[in-house]
């Protein structure tokens, strides 16, 4: 007896069937990421769906605490222990001010988005 598996990959827009070999298709909006499985049509209307923005728009850093995850593959870079120690007192100074201005948080953990933009919007 033989027993065979296929596996079909599927536009998650249309349903059409993917040629093994793509690759979904990643975007981020308002600091949230998302990935979808789009076929070559699909990712071209995307494109053009979005290209009057990304033309009027500007690129811009990561914020502190909202940098993309990284693909994988990609290398990850250590960080230095003095930019480590500086994250870390920044972290300690917002916590600070979100305790003192009505955001309750931790002792440790990661700080809430709506935390950090309330911290730096006072500063």
């Amino acid at each position: 007896m033989v027993k065979e598996i296929v596996t079909t990959y599927r536009d998650d827009l249309d349903g059409s069937e993917l040629p093994d070999d793509f690759r979904p298709t990643r975007f981020s909006l308002e600091g949230t990421e998302y990935e979808i499985d789009l076929s070559e049509e699909n990712v071209d209307r995307l494109r053009e769906a979005l290209s009057p923005f990304i033309d009027a728009a500007r690129q811009v850093q990561p914020r502190f605490g909202n940098a993309p995850a990284q693909s994988r593959g990609s290398s990850t870079k250590r960080r230095s222990s003095s930019s480590s120690s500086s994250d870390s007192s920044r972290l300690a100074e917002i916590r600070t001010w979100a305790n003192q201005n009505g955001y309750p948080t931790g002792d440790r953990g990661r700080l809430r988005q709506e935390i950090i933009d309330a911290y730096e919007a006072a500063h």
